[in-house]
């Protein structure tokens, strides 16, 4: 589960202490090991609510990002991308489920 993953990130940064600001840069979560979905920034703010963490799943095809990067980049296009996807919520908000 996605617990896991926060856990291990958790656990890189005790030994590598992050600067107020910096980035988390990493990759290899699959949520179908986890069998509970994709994760959201939800999972990630609490434990890095001024880091911006940007996370890409095993193959590339998708990425797992937090609230602080989502406010570092530029705001995200209102329509899906050619052969993608941009996960919202049913209020239009960014990364839940």
């Amino acid at each position: 589960m996605s617990v896991d993953a926060v856990n291990r990130m958790l656990a890189f940064v005790d030994e590598h202490p992050l600067q107020e600001g910096q980035w988390l840069l990493g990759r290899g979560w699959d949520q179908n090991v986890w069998g509970t979905g994709f994760p959201t920034k939800e999972d990630l703010d609490p434990h890095f609510p001024s880091n911006p963490v940007w996370m890409s799943r095993v193959d590339g095809h998708a990425a797992w990002a937090n609230s602080a990067t989502l406010r570092a980049v530029p705001p995200l296009p209102e329509e899906d991308p050619d052969g993608g996807e941009i996960v919202r919520d049913e209020d239009g908000d960014l990364g839940t489920h």
